[in-house]
């Protein structure tokens, strides 16, 4: 057995009068990945600033190398070799690579004056660059001229600047395609061998499944179970996360498919070059491709959010005029956007709020009373299950899936009959996802028109009537469900091949 190098021994946090966690115990052995897998609010984010110093716990005790210690703050934690990476970088966009790896802790060289010492900083950071695979970048590269991948490749590289032995990843993989999650995967191993030991958290559970020696599940605050990852399957995990088993992930819908309702025709702009897609009353068409083949610049322009130079928008079979997003309200679209947390929500301002601003604004009145605005807002919460059901409460302190939650039902109050679903599982745990397939379903089956985009290809099959397939702003296929498989949906997504036969199920004139 591998050596120890972090243990969190009965660890137990109190919020007022809520267990976040409570005797939760688990071991990070060297050179090992340890899954840390659970539903959105069972208490994984609560364990990880303990483990990097964010706050103490209530009772337990820490452990480094069979020690015990207390962290006074993050500093402590990470001068005693602990470093997190968060789900939001924690990087400075408009400093370059160099000075964000040593930022708060640069190298000094004078006698008499210090000064910074670039020449070191430079050459450290392109040793560390060239063993994570960054050659192609230079030191002096802002980080805002970076890619997602490569950024999160520069914070794991602060992990390497201070020389820690326990790196914890939290969602790393959630804004990635999957050749920069390769790439990320490859260098997890690579510091494996260094004897690093590894927390990986993920509601992507194909990808703990692959990556980690042991995974620890907890629910509702309390450590499941920890097992070797020889020894338990996906639905294994699923069951101890949820506490119940699901014999699905894809529910079963039974819409009735009517007229058409949203077509588009010839859209063009900057990303997008003479899309034609259209989505029928009862319908959830899938639209589908690579990150930036051009599927929410698609759904940005349907909403009226980015110019369109040409094209046609028709609803209900009349041409629409969607100039901008409050023509699309007021015609009944919704979006619900893929970055929820910056466009979708409010996040300081309550549940009552966030689920009732669109309403307030199509309102004929320049009063309404406050009294149907908590009832609407209550009826969304009881309808939907956000948790805690507490309209009052500010949305920064929801879950990822309950502030998914509320940003559908904003639109639920807006009596739409056309929703556009962008990312809508993306960041949340499998038991959410569940949530939002049924709403989805639910809506559907209530007659109204869906279009669906998701990364995930599962998800894609499992949820879609009917799919598109984007390239480079291009639409490269369409797909009846019984055409639908993995390989030819992702032969359609890299592109197309004007010297080949087109695929079973393609646009005509398209490869």
């Amino acid at each position: 057995m591998s050596e120890s190098v972090l243990e969190a021994a009965s660890i137990s946090k109190r919020f007022v009068d809520t267990y976040a966690l409570r005797n939760v115990s688990i071991e990070v052995r060297r050179g090992q990945v340890l899954g840390l897998v659970g539903e959105n609010g069972a208490g994984k984010s609560t364990l990880i600033n303990i483990l990097s110093g964010v706050f103490g716990p209530d009772s337990g005790e820490i452990r480094i190398g069979g020690a015990a210690v207390a962290f006074r703050g993050p500093r402590d934690a990470l001068e005693r070799g602990i470093y997190a990476v968060h789900q939001e970088l924690n990087l400075v966009p408009e400093l370059s690579i160099v000075d964000n790896l040593f930022l708060g802790h640069e190298p000094m060289v004078g006698r008499y004056i210090a000064l910074t010492d670039r020449k070191k900083m430079k050459a450290e950071a392109s040793r560390i660059l060239g063993e994570l695979d960054l050659g192609e970048v230079s030191p002096d590269q802002k980080i805002l001229s970076l890619g997602m991948g490569q950024r999160q490749l520069v914070e794991i590289a602060k992990a390497l600047v201070h020389q820690s032995k326990i790196l914890i990843l939290d969602e790393p993989t959630a804004s990635l395609t999957s050749s920069e999650v390769a790439k990320l995967f490859r260098i997890v191993d690579q510091l494996k061998t260094q004897g690093v030991g590894v927390i990986f958290i993920s509601h992507k559970l194909d990808e703990v499944k692959k990556l980690c020696d042991r995974v620890t599940v907890l629910r509702d605050g309390e450590e499941i179970t920890t097992r070797e990852i020889g020894e338990v399957e996906i639905d294994d995990i699923v069951r101890a996360m949820v506490g119940r088993t699901l014999s699905a992930y894809f529910p079963s819908r039974s819409a009735v498919i009517g007229d058409e309702a949203l077509r588009v025709e010839g859209i063009c702009n900057d990303r997008l070059r003479d899309v034609n897609v259209n989505v029928r009353y009862g319908e959830v068409v899938g639209l589908a491709g690579l990150v930036g083949s051009g599927r929410t610049e698609l759904a940005r322009a349907i909403f009226g959010l980015d110019h369109v130079e040409r094209g046609r928008v028709f609803l209900g079979g009349k041409l629409a005029s969607v100039a901008s997003a409050a023509d699309a309200v007021s015609k009944g679209i919704a979006f619900i956007t893929e970055d929820r947390k910056s466009e979708g929500l409010i996040l300081s301002l309550s549940v009552e709020f966030n689920t009732t601003i669109a309403a307030v604004r199509l309102g004929s009145s320049r009063f309404i009373s406050k009294t149907k605005l908590r009832n609407m807002a209550g009826q969304v919460v009881a309808d939907l299950n956000v948790k805690p059901g507490d309209i009052d409460m500010q949305c920064r302190n929801l879950s990822g899936g309950n502030q998914q939650k509320v940003v559908i039902g904003k639109w639920l109050n807006c009596r739409a009959n056309v929703f556009i679903f962008d990312e809508p599982t993306r960041g949340i745990d499998v038991g959410s996802k569940v949530e939002v397939y049924k709403l989805i379903n639910k809506l559907a089956e209530a007659g109204s028109a869906i279009l669906f985009i998701s990364s995930e290809m599962e998800e894609i099959m499992g949820m879609s009537d009917r799919v598109y397939v984007m390239h480079d702003g291009s639409l490269t296929g369409e797909f009846q469900r019984a055409e639908l498989n993995q390989e030819a949906l992702m032969f359609a997504a890299t592109g197309p091949r004007g010297d080949q036969e087109p695929r079973s199920g393609a646009i005509e004139g398209l490869a």
